[in-house]
């Protein structure tokens, strides 16, 4: 009923000024999170890298949900995941790097490290420090 009310009310808006509801649409602007969301999304994230790196060796596949979860928490709520804690993971396949599951070269020549992540194959170039 109330769907009705409501689909009825915007039509008769679109009889009335027809470029209003695209106005009102366009003026609509998402809020900021509140800092104490973001604090709490960053400790939740933190979490999960650490049980992730608890069931590294384990369960792996667990690690990988942890991982992937972390990822999710970040894009919903705008956080970015520290910089030592990106370096650990492979941002194809959500995998904990081991030493079983991941290469790295050195090439001097970029001053770079080649990541070969050997689950999914994929490739990263990162800076070396």
């Amino acid at each position: 009923m109330l769907n009705c009310l409501v689909l009825g009310q915007v039509q008769l808006l679109m009889k009335i000024r027809p470029g209003l509801l695209i106005e009102m649409l366009v003026k609509m602007k998402r809020r900021p999170k509140p800092r104490w969301v973001k604090n709490l999304a960053l400790k939740r994230i933190i979490t999960l890298f650490k049980l992730a790196e608890e069931n590294k060796y384990s369960h792996p596949e667990r690690a990988r949900r942890y991982i992937e979860l972390a990822r999710k928490i970040s894009k919903k709520y705008t956080v970015k995941i520290p910089s030592k804690l990106k370096k650990k993971f492979c941002k194809n396949c959500n995998t904990f790097f081991t030493a079983e599951n991941v290469k790295i070269r050195k090439i001097r020549r970029k001053n770079a490290l080649l990541i070969v992540c050997l689950t999914c194959n994929k490739k990263t170039l990162r800076r070396a420090n």
